[in-house]
């Protein structure tokens, strides 16, 4: 295996290297760190992020059938910056559909694509729920899709996260369920610091 390992890193090396733009073929090694360096450095989007690190009291609000009253529950959500700022993660604690329910989130700014990013797995599912999204002011709007577990046919989402201040934001998320394309109104959560 290792003899292995040593062939296919020797074969790597030796062959044609990748496409680079011309700008990166002639940096150094040195220069190169720099670069890495610089685009791992905190900007003014993740300044946006930090507002939201504490702990927070949450009203759930979800919609299970159009015209239909929401369902309403209490929830909490406790929030840490990671790594200077660069990343909040996210503890979630309350109720789904009436069952109780535990949520982990990450959620960060990437500078090299220039877009947020959230990576959510929760208590009631074995998927992992990424989404991509940018920001509008004190709002992050980001869009995913997934599978249905039932239907087995893909749902689009559209999720915003309104940071009205840093003892309050909104999350808000809309979905569209094949073979629809109409978009409804699937959950509200409302976040107030805790005091």
């Amino acid at each position: 295996v290792l003899d292995y390992a040593r062939f296919s890193a020797t074969r790597l090396f030796a062959e044609d290297k990748p496409t680079a733009p011309a700008g990166a073929a002639a940096m150094s090694p040195e220069d190169m760190m720099k670069a890495y360096a610089e685009a791992g450095k905190p900007v003014k989007e993740h300044d946006l992020l930090k507002q939201l690190e504490g702990k927070f009291d949450a009203v759930v609000k979800e919609w299970h059938a159009p015209g239909a009253p929401p369902m309403e529950s209490k929830a909490s959500s406790e929030n840490q910056l990671l790594f200077d700022g660069r990343y909040v993660h996210s503890k979630f604690k309350g109720s789904m559909m009436g069952q109780p329910s535990e949520g982990i989130s990450i959620m960060g700014f990437d500078r090299t694509k220039g877009e947020y990013f959230t990576f959510w797995i929760d208590s009631m599912s074995t998927a992992a729920f990424t989404s991509h999204g940018t920001a509008n002011g004190n709002t992050i709007e980001f869009k995913s899709e997934m599978t249905d577990p039932v239907t087995k046919l893909k749902c689009a989402f559209r999720m915003t996260m309104e940071i009205t201040s840093k003892d309050k934001h909104v999350f808000i998320m809309y979905m569209t369920q094949a073979p629809s394309t109409q978009e409804v109104k699937g959950m509200e959560i409302t976040y107030t610091r805790a005091k």
